[in-house]
């Protein structure tokens, strides 16, 4: 049986907007959360993103996120249509998925 560390430590695909009004501020706050790692493509918006989040581990490829070994799970806030392919792989990678929407192909 797998237990769950105190502190589970979250990464975020897709750091951008809708995750910074939304899931983040709700990861910092919660006293059995860490953010601990963000991904987005544009390296000087993640690095706002980061700045405002206090994150240290910053990624514009979301499979480095995964396999980084900084994360237990992974909110996927990317843009819909890579939904699907961002989810699969961190299931694949053994990580717990925070998915609000999926566009299945």
């Amino acid at each position: 049986m797998n237990t769950l560390p105190e502190v589970i430590r979250f990464g975020v695909i897709g750091a951008g907007w809708f995750a910074s009004r939304r899931h983040c501020p709700d990861v910092v706050n919660h006293r059995g959360a860490e953010l601990t790692a963000m991904c987005r493509r544009d390296v000087s918006q993640l690095e706002k993103m980061a700045n405002a989040f206090d994150v240290q581990h910053t990624f514009t490829d979301y499979q480095d996120l995964i396999s980084s070994g900084h994360v237990d799970a992974v909110i996927v806030c990317s843009p819909h249509h890579l939904h699907y392919e961002h989810t699969a792989a961190a299931l694949a990678a053994g990580l717990p998925v925070l998915l609000e929407k999926a566009d299945h192909h």
